[in-house]
């Protein structure tokens, strides 16, 4: 199918975060907009799609922040591997990996304090 450019401006900030979240999950950051523009098409209406991203996005949070209360008591409990099969996950790490997408301070916080008190000042 043939391409057509176009010179859209958006902000460099934003368009930098998406082509770097978009190559690190092994996606053409072109690829994603025309998908999406995809969709925009087919439903009918731009807001209709928005407003489901807007609710799964919401939902997505929700579910990390209850990974992060999960892993956090496992923590506390002094448990500090998962074991799936032939894979083990470090509790640690896994915090670690999950404090930049939780939007709950006092959540962020007491995972901060409490891996601060395994590694020290490490964290801090």
């Amino acid at each position: 199918m043939p391409q057509k450019q176009v010179g859209w401006r958006f902000d460099p900030w934003i368009l930098d975060r998406f082509r770097e979240v978009c190559r690190s999950n092994g996606f053409r950051p072109s690829r994603v907009v025309e998908e999406f523009m995809r969709v925009v098409v087919d439903v009918g209406d731009p807001r209709i799609v928005l407003d489901r991203v807007s609710r799964i996005s919401s939902m997505e949070g929700r579910g990390v922040e209850r990974q992060a209360r999960i892993l956090l008591s496992m923590l506390r409990r002094g448990v500090y591997w998962l074991y799936d099969g032939d894979e083990s996950y470090s509790v640690e790490f896994m915090l670690l990996k999950l404090i930049p997408r939780i939007e709950d301070e006092e959540l962020a916080r007491e995972i901060e304090e409490e891996l601060s008190k395994i590694k020290g000042e490490d964290y801090e």
